[in-house]
Parts: C-alpha cells; sequence; structure tokens
C-alpha cells in the first residue's frame, strides 16, 4: 500500500502542555496562599517596625555599586549537519551508521526508550545492531556491557552515554569516553537533574558546541524534550523542559523530540510514570520510544 510522505521531523501538535501547565500554576497559587497567610500573621509586627525605619530608609545614601558585565547568556544557534542528511546514512546498508546519546537515568534501562528504538530499527532494517551501554556501578565511568542484535549487512552501532543522577555539565565532562567516536546522529536528552531553565540551556549549549567543533564533519543533532513530572519535581521539570523547546523549537537542522507533549497529551499521564512519579515507566518508555520514532522519521524504513 502507498504511504502519504510527511514532512522530515514532524512532530505532535503543537498546542500548550494545558494538563501539566494546570498542575504549574495550582502548585504555585497554593505556595503563595501559604505564604500570604503568613504574611499576614507577621504583619502587625512587622508596622510597628517600618515606622522606626523609614526616617533611617530616607538619610539613607546607598553606595556606588560597579559589577561585572554580565556574560550573553543565549544559547548558541546551532549549524550541525542536517539531521535528516544523518538519518538517510541508514539506507546504505553496507556503511556502519553510528548513534551517541548522553542522557541520564531515563534511558539507560533495557526497558528504556534507547534500547526500544534500537531494537525496533535493527528489525526494521534488517542490519545487526551494538548498543553500548554505560556502566551503571556508583564509580561507573566508562562502557561496560554490550546489547547485540543479529542481522544482516553493516551494523548500527550505539553509545548510550546514559547516566544516572548525570548533568549536561557531565556528559561533556566525560564526553572524551561517552562519544568515543564521531556519531552520524547526536541525541541530547537533559533535564531531569537540572537545576533550573538557565543551567538546562546553557549546559545543553556546551554539549552543542563541543559537538560543531569535535569533529571536521559535524554529526546530525536531536534534542529530547523530557517527560513531565507530576511529584515535587513537576515545576522545575515544566520549566526546564519549557526552555529547551522555547530555544530550539525553529531551529534548523536539528529535530525535536517532545517526550513532554507526547506525556502531556496522553488521557492517563500517571500510568506513563513510575511510583516516584518522575521517571518513565514502561508504558512511559514505549510512548517516548515510539514519539522518538516518528520525529526520526523512522518509519521510512518499515514496510
Amino acid at each position: 500500500m502507498q504511504r502519504t510522505p510527511r514532512p522530515f521531523g514532524t512532530r505532535l501538535e503543537k498546542k500548550p502542555p494545558t494538563k501539566i501547565a494546570k498542575l504549574v500554576t495550582a502548585a504555585t497559587i497554593s505556595a503563595g496562599l501559604l505564604l500570604a497567610a503568613g504574611l499576614g500573621y507577621l504583619q502587625v509586627d512587622a508596622n510597628t517596625e517600618i515606622a522606626d525605619n523609614m526616617e533611617a530608609a530616607t538619610a539613607y545614601t546607598p553606595p556606588e555599586i560597579t559589577a561585572p558585565p554580565i556574560p550573553d547568556p543565549h544559547p548558541v544557534e546551532t549549524t550541525s549537519t542536517r539531521a535528516s542528511d544523518a538519518i538517510n546514512r541508514l539506507k546504505n546498508r553496507d556503511q556502519t551508521w553510528t548513534m551517541t546519546v548522553l542522557s541520564d537515568s531515563t534511558s539507560n534501562e533495557p526497558t528504556e526508550w534507547v534500547q526500544l528504538l534500537v531494537k525496533r530499527l535493527a528489525e526494521a532494517t534488517g542490519r545487526p545492531a551494538t548498543i553500548h551501554n554505560w556502566e551503571n556501578s556508583k564509580n561507573g565511568t566508562k562502557y561496560g556491557t554490550e546489547t547485540v542484535i543479529p542481522g544482516e549487512g553493516a551494523p548500527i552501532i550505539v553509545w548510550n552515554g546514559s547516566a544516572p543522577g548525570n548533568k549536561a555539565l557531565d556528559s561533556l565532562n566525560a564526553i572524551d569516553v561517552m562519544a568515543p567516536e564521531r556519531a552520524d546522529l547526536l541525541v541530547i536528552s537533559h533535564a531531569h537533574n537540572q537545576v533550573n531553565g538557565d543551567e538546562t540551556l546553557t549546559q545543553i549549549s556546551s554539549l552543542i558546541r563541543w559537538a560543531q567543533d569535535a569533529w571536521e564533519e559535524q554529526p546530525g543533532l536531536a534534542l529530547v524534550i523530557q517527560n513531565p513530572s507530576l511529584g515535587l519535581n513537576l515545576g522545575r521539570q515544566a520549566s526546564n523542559t519549557d526552555a529547551i523547546r522555547r530555544q530550539w523549537d525553529e531551529a534548523e537542522n536539528l529535530i525535536l523530540i517532545d517526550a513532554y507533549m507526547a506525556f502531556d497529551q496522553s488521557d492517563d499521564i500517571p500510568s506513563l510514570l513510575r511510583e516516584d512519579r518522575f521517571h518513565p515507566s514502561e508504558k512511559g518508555s514505549r510512548l517516548w520510544a515510539d514519539t522518538a520514532w516518528n520525529a526520526l522519521d523512522l518509519d521510512q524504513f518499515e514496510n
């Protein structure tokens, strides 16, 4: 049956992640109400101090402040090889195809999205695949086990540098080990362990700069917008992922894999998360893998 082609990198319908946004808003309002109640309790005592301080405040002349200039906070623009070209190289069955993933505990287990995606890709293309898994011991600083998938033709090689607890900066600090060779496609997936949106943008931008300078031929680039949280990290995760979306949603030459939006558009978000209400469940990981598959336009390899 002939399929109607769709534009490369087509993403889910763009609309605000309203379900999670409403939860973030509710949490913010609740915190504000608690704060207001506390301030009301303190207001009586505060009023007596205000009058005493007004005279001193009026006479106060602040010293001149000289501060160093603030560096430009805007992340780098992306000039990587077109990600679509990187995917097209998969069509050459006589040429080894390589993907490197820089991530955290959302991507390291056999039941999580990276392995699910690669296993499906190997089956669709009939090619062998080897997934190098980051060693997850307490002091793990190297690749350990390998997941080997049989097939015919040149292999698909995946360096899955997904280390629990890692920030994007941790990936950069271990980059010579995590990315031991040039990849056709580099996937950056960080947000869970980042402190805020500014840190997220700064550190991911540093990884992009490294990728642009590391090899003569730049890899294709994909950025993951990770899944939402329903737990204590709800607001922070929403801020981190929204920062990525706002900065790179219209960027050329890269693909956004928007797992956040896929989760948010689900009718049952809790079932997509583990008991910690933060990490993806097996069901959530399958949705994440499907989202990556569609964003990378890999269905062209399935009959």
